[in-house]
């Protein structure tokens, strides 16, 4: 073999060596399930092709859009049609016919099910078949990535008008996220990511878990109107979704329940969070202090599992193969379950219980869960916050918006208000830092540094009397920090109180 024929050997060897460690690595992220899960929700202007669209609602973020058609949909990010209204679903008029009961499915991607190609086999229109009298309607409220409140939001603003007798929720876990989608693509031209880097992002478990373990995608979090939609949505937003549903049936009329949706896995059909008890659905408590029944959907696909005896799991049995997504069989069996809770809400003998207050250890259990599952944002933040200290000497005012953007993730996050009023003063921007480090020492109450801060912004403004109250909270905070002495004695100074100032100095000198 010559010299060359070995170097070509070798770098075959080798490229079949990275090749070989890439697959692996690709199927170990997939089996371990280091990627958080996926699901493009692409609402870019330029993106024609994308079934969403932009929504002026903050706490929707992004909408279907009506009258969505595409020839060649790839049933995984898009379908062939979206009706009129909005839904993924059969055209439908909004007077509601005569004698003819409505229901109304309201959830996220399991309910819009764009995996399913044809829009007859989605659970709405298989439960839909139930009813072969053709008296009762069940429209489609499914979008994907919504959250419970985001959810009862949209049918406040284009459900209500349709007139439905019952609502059901359609639950999964992942609601308790306080935003809507786990990736959503809203940013001006230049920072959207080149397509071959969006695809590998969509496709690859690997590359996912890499991205995001090294807090590498705040890509898509950078812009407005997605921190508008964490904004708008606030904390617990499960909680003030079940609330809003409960205040909207009272006013409208109709029936409200829950269904909560289990999770697929291979081996079997499981149902999360639980409260500490181990037995109770952390939504369940939630659901039932404002009155509106809870059901789960788990025990119905049990029985059918154990009925027909499939032997590929209940994950490929059951759903396109991720695990909570349902393919055709999966709607089927939940059409006959969502029958079972349309019965149990809609019948003449059904009461509605009276609402109540939340019990204090269900709200503690979903805001806990809320934290676990809202713990990317706190990523994203990261690494906007690196980029905006890597960039703040080359490029100041790209260095300023990204630690921005990073407050509107954190506003609660003292340190952060701190650094961003920092770099305020340091454009020239006084009257914003000052109000950053306000901020700052009301979240932070114990600490003398933020009122120093704003104490000396306020000596900058020529508002030197209105500093001296801020010097002495510090001072009784923190007697042994040297700064705060000093400050005081320099805006004593400035104040020709030279005794004062002297006095001030001393004890500053005394601590250095």
């Amino acid at each position: 073999m010559t010299k060359n024929a070995r170097l070509l050997f070798r770098l075959l060897l080798l490229i079949l060596a990275v090749v070989v460690a890439l697959g692996a690595g690709e199927i170990l992220a997939m089996a371990l399930k280091l990627a958080p899960p996926f699901r493009r929700i692409t609402v870019s202007f330029e993106d024609h092709e994308s079934i969403y669209r932009r929504s002026d609602n903050p706490i929707l973020g992004y909408e279907l859009k009506p009258d969505y058609y595409n020839p060649s949909p790839d049933h995984d990010f898009t379908c062939e049609r979206i009706n009129a209204h909005g839904q993924r679903d059969i055209e439908r008029t909004i007077a509601k016919p005569p004698g003819v009961r409505r229901v109304i499915l309201l959830g996220d991607s399991i309910v819009e099910s764009t995996e399913i190609s044809d829009v007859n086999d989605v659970m709405n229109r298989e439960l839909e078949k139930l009813y072969p009298d053709g008296k009762t309607e069940v429209l489609n409220f499914g979008v994907g990535g919504y959250c419970t409140l985001a959810e009862v939001e949209l049918l406040r603003v284009k459900g209500l008008k349709f007139e439905p007798d019952i609502v059901i929720v359609v639950f999964f876990w992942n609601d308790f996220e306080n935003f809507n989608s786990s990736i959503v693509e809203a940013l001006a031209d230049k920072d959207v990511p080149s397509p071959a880097f969006r695809a590998l992002f969509a496709r690859s478990h690997l590359f996912r878990a890499t991205l995001v373990s090294a807090g590498w995608t705040s890509f898509g979090m950078r812009r407005d109107p997605v921190v508008r939609n964490k904004t708008a949505i606030g904390s617990n937003n499960v909680v003030q979704g079940l609330a809003l549903l409960r205040r909207l049936a009272d006013i409208y009329g109709f029936r409200p329940a829950v269904a909560v949706w289990p999770v697929f896995e291979d081996d079997a059909i499981t149902e999360i969070p639980f409260m500490p008890d181990g037995t109770t659905l952390i939504v369940e408590p939630l659901a039932r202090a404002v009155g509106i029944p809870c059901f789960r959907l788990a025990p119905a696909f049990r029985q059918h599992y154990a009925a027909t005896k499939l032997g590929n799991g209940p994950k490929l049995a059951y759903t396109v193969g991720d695990g909570w997504h349902p393919n055709e069989t999966g709607s089927t069996v939940a059409a006959l379950a969502l029958k079972e809770v349309v019965a149990a809400v809609g019948g003449e003998r059904a009461v509605p219980s009276a609402a109540g207050p939340f019990t204090e250890d269900a709200v503690a259990a979903a805001e806990f869960v809320a934290q676990r599952t809202n713990a990317r944002w706190q990523d994203m933040s990261d690494a906007l916050i690196g980029e905006a200290r890597c960039l703040q000497a080359s490029y100041p005012e790209k260095s300023l918006q990204h630690l921005q953007d990073a407050v509107r993730l954190r506003p609660d996050d003292p340190d952060l208000l701190a650094e961003l009023a920092v770099m305020q003063a340091a454009t020239g921007d006084l009257q914003a830092a000052l109000a950053g480090f306000r901020k700052a020492a009301e979240l932070a109450p114990d600490k003398a540094g933020y009122r120093i801060s704003a104490a000396t912004i306020l000596s900058t403004l020529g508002r030197d009397e209105e500093a001296l109250p801020l010097c002495r909270e510090a001072a009784a905070l923190e007697p042994e920090k040297a700064t705060v002495w000093q400050t005081w004695g320099v805006i004593l100074r400035k104040l020709d109180r030279q005794a004062e100032a002297i006095e001030k100095e001393a004890k500053a000198a005394a601590l250095l």
